[in-house]
């Protein structure tokens, strides 16, 4: 290509386009800051699109003018619906870390069947790993705000902790991970508890079952 004309130098102004990856992680600030925020020059498409959405359902309050969002965050509610990412891997990446760090927040993030194929667990086990509880390698992805532990293990059949499955679903801020053992413990207790309550139904109807 070969370009000819005055040398002297253009003026002007040129506005370029919103970029995807600064418009997801500029709502994503946005919504997390407790204060107002006014976002300039957003990139207007479906990946974006679905990161609004998102948000929305969160609770997150945005208001467009033009090019120009206003965003009310800092407060997140659990939503009554899946939260679908649509298309967008980088909504539900970026929501996976955020709402993670959320107090006792539930969620189902899900997608387009292309997104439900791809991996979410580079993403989902680091954020186990830090306490998160997100459920799942692919989506939909479960987001449980609960922590399962036993206060103490079941010294008899008659200890408070062997109320199952009561005790081992318990609301919690803070979780000690050496509950994790006596949390196991109770889940076996419990299932061998319904495999013998199954084993003597069968054996009572065969036993008792009057046969025509």
């Amino acid at each position: 290509m070969q370009v000819s004309g005055p040398t002297s130098g253009l003026r002007g102004r040129l506005q370029l386009p919103g970029d995807k990856s600064i418009s997801h992680r500029a709502l994503m600030h946005a919504a997390l800051s407790p204060e107002i925020s006014t976002i300039h020059n957003l990139l207007d498409a479906g990946v974006t699109r679905a990161m609004m959405r998102v948000l929305r359902q969160c609770g997150i309050q945005l208001e467009q003018s033009q090019n120009t969002f206003m965003v009310q965050g800092g407060q997140f509610r659990d939503a009554n619906i899946p939260l679908d990412c649509g298309s967008s891997g980088t909504t539900m990446r970026l929501m996976l870390g955020a709402l993670a760090g959320q107090e006792r927040f539930e969620a189902v993030l899900t997608g387009s069947r292309g997104l439900r194929r791809r991996p979410m667990g580079r993403v989902a086990r680091p954020l186990n790993a830090m306490g998160a509880n997100i459920v799942g390698e692919t989506a939909p992805l479960l987001m449980i705000g609960m922590r399962a532990f036993v206060a103490s293990a079941p010294s008899s059949f008659v200890a408070p902790s062997s109320v199952l499955p009561v005790q081992i679903f318990l609301w919690s801020d803070e979780i000690d991970r050496g509950f994790i053992e006596r949390t196991s413990a109770a889940i076996v207790v419990l299932l061998v508890f319904l495999l013998l309550m199954n084993g003597l139904a069968i054996y009572l109807r065969n036993r008792f079952e009057k046969r025509w």
